[in-house]
């Protein structure tokens, strides 16, 4: 062999090289329509929007809960920091804090960054992402 063919051979075997590696870098699609797991889209903070009061519930992949509430009573702020698990399915998510138990429908909107949810059907909380 000369050495042109030689280059030849080197050249094609590089690109295939090349070629087959960025072939094994694309992501999977497996359907257009598939979202994301939903008890992911709970993960971080949110604040709750329909209280007077300040309040955050964080999650985290853990399923564990902070929730965070800050009063204002006769000017004075009164802070309470409570922890929670929590379980998702498709339609619920429950919070546990020793032997008491709390469910709500929820309703994802706004590109998953408003939540709202429902206890016995009545809206109980609208919260925004803000993390």
């Amino acid at each position: 062999m000369n050495k042109h063919n030689n280059t030849c051979i080197l050249c094609i075997l590089l690109c295939c090289t090349i070629a087959f590696s960025l072939c094994g870098c694309q992501e999977k699609k497996e359907d257009e329509n598939t979202q994301e797991p939903t008890d992911n889209k709970f993960i971080g903070r949110w604040k709750r929007i329909d209280t007077v009061d300040y309040e955050t519930w964080t999650y985290y992949t853990n399923e564990s809960v902070e929730n965070i509430i800050i009063q204002n009573l006769d000017g004075l702020n009164d802070t309470s920091i409570v922890w929670f698990t929590y379980t998702v399915d498709s339609d619920n998510i429950c919070t546990y804090l020793e032997d008491i138990s709390i469910c709500y429908t929820y309703i994802f909107s706004e590109n998953s960054t408003r939540l709202s949810l429902y206890y016995e059907d009545i809206e109980a909380m609208v919260l925004i992402k803000t993390f």
